[in-house]
């Protein structure tokens, strides 16, 4: 077994590769206990923001610590959990028979939603620890790098409490194949529906970028389409389950590559009209085959 403790200090001895990645986390302290079966650990995120040449940091109770876990009972099954602002996040997964039991709870146990606070702090947890390497450490590493990605971009209305039971991968599409490739991606909302002209974007598949962009009247640029009849996008990994780009491979599937559509065309990540589209990303994130030679 082994501990690790990532503070701004080892920026010193990391390549400025990574130096340039983990800059945004310099802040936090991210510590993980780990070996073949399990991972688990704590993160503190950065709470202090910049004015002038101070620091201001928030008041001790805002910094509670996400405490994180990830146990593979048996091969192939694995037992999840976060917790982050008095919520408690689980997950129980079966790798083999792809089934696989969430909940959201809060200190009372009764039934809870994530918010944006929630997702800020799971967002710079699940990058943090994806960006230093953790994910790729064992099976039980890689299913936590699945569901922190997962829930970091649960939107507000969405229910953690489901049951996935027993998909085939005929249920997600993986999109592995076709990287590099435009595909029309589409979604329905107030405006028009699946496949019509103004829900519907080429996507150029997995293309990595810091930013959206759209092809509009002749030129690319980073501005937000508004349900523009299949506009030509790519960056920002569009057609990963998660969000933005992951250090490494990708998941690239039909059901993600829909709803990275949807976000990015006149709907925001917390728009209720995403929500579906969400929701049946579920499978994919947890499930599909990571996409070789797509980092």
């Amino acid at each position: 077994m082994q501990t690790r403790i990532i503070t701004a200090l080892l920026l010193i001895i990391l390549p400025l590769s990574l130096q340039a990645e983990i800059a945004n986390f310099k802040s936090h302290l991210l510590n993980i206990t780990a070996d073949k079966e399990k991972i688990s650990g704590t993160f503190v995120p950065d709470t202090g923001r910049q004015t002038g040449n101070k620091t201001i940091t928030a008041p001790a109770e805002k910094q509670a610590a996400l405490l994180f876990s990830s146990v593979e009972k048996a091969q192939g099954e694995f037992e999840l959990s976060v917790e982050v602002h008095g919520k408690t996040l689980t997950a129980s997964v079966d790798k083999y028979s792809k089934s696989a039991k969430l909940n959201a709870v809060d200190t009372k146990g009764e039934t809870v939603f994530i918010n944006a606070k929630d997702r800020r702090q799971l967002e710079a947890l699940s990058k943090a620890y994806e960006q230093l390497g953790y994910g790729d450490d064992s099976d039980a590493a890689n299913m936590l790098k699945r569901l922190l990605s997962l829930w970091a971009q649960t939107p507000d209305d969405v229910s953690l409490q489901r049951s996935i039971d027993g998909v085939s991968t005929s249920a997600y599409q993986s999109l592995c194949s076709y990287e590099g490739l435009e595909l029309a991606a589409s979604h329905d909302g107030n405006q028009c529906g699946y496949d019509d002209p103004e829900c519907t974007s080429l996507a150029l598949v997995g293309s990595r970028g810091s930013n959206t962009e759209s092809f509009i009247n002749g030129q690319w640029t980073t501005a937000e389409p508004d349900h523009v009849p299949y506009v030509r996008q790519r960056g920002e990994c569009y057609g990963n389950c998660g969000g933005g780009c992951p250090s490494g491979n990708q998941i690239l599937t039909r059901d993600c590559l829909n709803h990275d559509q949807c976000v990015r065309n006149g709907h925001s990540l917390a728009s209720g009209w995403c929500n579906d589209d969400f929701t049946y990303t579920f499978d994919d994130a947890i499930f599909a085959p990571e996409c070789p030679g797509t980092d």
